[in-house]
């Protein structure tokens, strides 16, 4: 048995991976938008029993799915190489707190719509969503 942190470090420690202020980005703003407008209602910025903030939480058909909104700053250089940190943090949410997790790449939403009219390009990328949350084809709330 190996001797591990003292109770009041560990809770120290807890403290102060959770405390941190979370910064929202634009893109994760979108993002959060398009949830709202195919009827999913995300808990954003989510800490969870690891401390880790989810971006959005989100509960469909009794599945609760983490939606990591990962810009470019989450990886190395302009590759599509995952920085350490967000592995680390994958790798973590996955198996601590027991739940599906989904990246939701930059490159992967401006290819989710080729279209350029604004109303298909916005059902472009509603569809894009629902596909990646395995919804069924639903009614969606536009927001004109």
């Amino acid at each position: 048995m190996r001797p591990g942190l003292q109770s009041s470090l560990q809770d120290s420690c807890y403290k102060a991976f959770t405390s941190q202020e979370t910064h929202p980005s634009k893109f994760q703003n979108k993002i959060v938008f398009y949830l709202l407008s195919i009827g999913v209602e995300p808990k954003e910025e989510a800490v969870m029993d690891s401390g880790y903030s989810i971006d959005a939480l989100v509960t469909v058909d009794g599945r609760t799915i983490g939606i990591e909104v990962d810009g470019p700053c989450h990886f190395i250089g302009e590759s599509r190489c995952p920085l350490g940190a967000t592995i680390l943090k994958r790798r973590q949410v996955q198996s601590i707190d027991d739940i599906e997790l989904i990246s939701l790449t930059h490159w992967d939403w401006i290819k989710s719509a080729c279209s350029t009219d604004k109303k298909q390009k916005r059902a472009q990328k509603q569809k894009f969503l629902r596909d990646l949350l395995g919804l069924e084809d639903k009614k969606t709330v536009h927001f004109d």
